[in-house]
C-alpha cells in the first residue's frame, strides 16, 4: 500500500483549533502525543520558530502541533 502521507519537512497551512491559519512544519509523521494518548497523522512546529509554552507550575515544555492529514487546507512546500 502506497503511504498518502506528505514527506517530513513538508509545509502546510492549517488552523490550529478554529484560530487564524498558520504554515507548519513536519518533522514526524504517524506519532502518538505523549499527553494525551491520541495517534495522529502530524507533528510539525511553526514555521515562525520553535516555541516553548509556560505551565501554571512555571514549567518550560517545547510546543508542538499534531493534527491529522483532513485538516491541511493548503500544501505550501513538498520535500522529496
Amino acid at each position: 500500500m502506497e503511504e498518502c502521507l506528505l514527506n517530513i519537512g513538508s509545509v502546510v497551512k492549517v488552523a490550529p483549533d478554529n484560530d487564524e491559519q498558520q504554515e507548519w512544519i513536519i518533522i514526524g509523521r504517524r506519532i502518538v502525543s505523549p499527553k494525551s494518548l491520541i495517534a495522529w497523522d502530524y507533528v510539525s512546529v511553526s514555521t515562525k520558530g520553535f516555541q516553548w509554552t509556560v505551565s501554571q507550575d512555571k514549567s518550560f515544555s517545547p510546543y508542538f502541533f499534531f493534527f491529522n492529514h483532513p485538516d491541511i487546507e493548503e500544501v505550501v512546500h513538498t520535500t522529496k
